[in-house]
């Protein structure tokens, strides 16, 4: 236990002293506030044949990307880092964060899962052809909700940087490492990210006019590679590891990563009818949908100033990623033969203060 505890919290012999100090990784906590913005689209095309008819059904669904505010603490030990995020305000139901971080000098694992709720919005238009093939379209019809619904969302984001020596990830983020001379470094990423959009069953609006399609499921993983920059315009040494008076250190990091996403899924769900305009939870039918390789992308900003036991984070990071999939056709047990193509694209940014203090 004394040789893991000292390999967490003691200094890495392999870091250049001349670029990066090291103090003594303890515990730690501190505040958080952040600032978020989650927004989704997807756009359905459900074809129906049955005998001779055919019909089509375009729905576009848009999650209504309001801006959060949120409140939360974190607390850390050596590398190690939890933290828990819950929204402020009036809103009917508030959002939720939790994360866990494993932030290392040259390698970084951040698992982030939120519970967020938003309004869906959109338009639906109905396309019917005639055995004589002549088409009775009519004009998108607006989709407007009064009832909250609920995406989930797990995403888990790992990164490692080829400079090992004079370059540390975590300086401008945890401040469990001090940048003292500006480094960079190439750096490669994957991503794994599960989401999931859930409509009330009773949003009976949304719900019919889109023909019962009320879930909607994704598995998304990516890979890629890029560059992250530290900039230290300011230092100022500290006493030693653990006396850290005189401690002055500002540090601003730049982290691209273009990614390519080789494996999505969609997992496309409809509610059972209960009557007329009326839906239960139960699932009538069920597309598994495959996505094509997609390009996505991800950026994050950091500045980080530390005085003594205290440090004053700044961060922000945006993602997004799209997708288009494959048609998905199957026949119900009337002989109604459905076919169901979707593309779409989820976003999210987030911008976090932090006030810490190291023990």
């Amino acid at each position: 236990m004394a040789g893991l505890w000292q390999r967490l919290c003691g200094p890495n012999p392999k870091l250049d002293s001349v670029y990066i100090f090291q103090p003594y990784k303890g515990w730690g906590g501190g505040l958080i506030y952040e600032m978020a913005e989650n927004g989704a689209m997807i756009d359905s095309r459900e074809d129906f044949y049955d005998g001779d008819y055919h019909s089509v059904i375009d729905f576009s669904l848009v999650m209504d990307s309001r801006v959060a505010h949120s409140l939360g603490a974190n607390v850390m030990f050596g590398p190690i880092q939890l933290g828990f995020l819950r929204e402020v305000g009036s809103v009917e139901k508030r959002n939720r964060t939790f994360a866990f971080r494993w932030i290392a000098n040259f390698f970084a694992l951040d698992v982030r899962y939120k519970d967020f709720f938003s309004t869906p919005g959109g338009t639906v238009s109905i396309e019917v052809l005639s055995p004589e093939e002549q088409a009775e379209k009519m004009d998108p019809i607006p989709i407007a909700s009064t009832r909250m619904a609920e995406s989930r969302s797990l995403v888990v984001n790992g990164i490692y940087a080829f400079n090992r020596h004079c370059f540390s990830y975590r300086a401008a983020y945890n401040s469990r490492a001090i940048q003292r001379r500006s480094a960079g470094s190439f750096i490669v990423g994957a991503k794994y990210m599960y989401g999931a959009t859930v409509i009330d069953s009773q949003d009976v609006t949304v719900i019919a006019l889109s023909n019962g399609l009320g879930r909607f499921t994704t598995h998304e993983i990516s890979v890629g590679a890029g560059y992250s920059f530290n900039w230290v315009p300011y230092h100022r040494d500290a006493a030693g590891s653990k006396d850290l008076r005189g401690l002055r250190n500002l540090t601003l990091n730049i982290t691209a990563v273009p990614l390519l996403t080789f494996y999505n899924r969609v997992i496309s769900e409809a509610y059972a009818e209960d009557g007329y305009f009326r839906y239960k939870d139960e699932i009538a039918r069920r597309y598994f949908l495959n996505g094509r390789i997609m390009p996505n992308f991800t950026a994050r900003a950091g500045i980080c100033y530390s005085t003594g036991h205290f440090y004053l984070t700044l961060g922000g990071e945006y993602t997004s990623f799209g997708f288009r999939l494959k048609p998905k056709e199957q026949t119900s047990a009337g002989g109604v033969r459905t076919s169901l193509v979707q593309q779409g694209m989820f976003s999210s940014w987030n911008v976090n203060l932090r006030l810490n203090y190291r023990f």
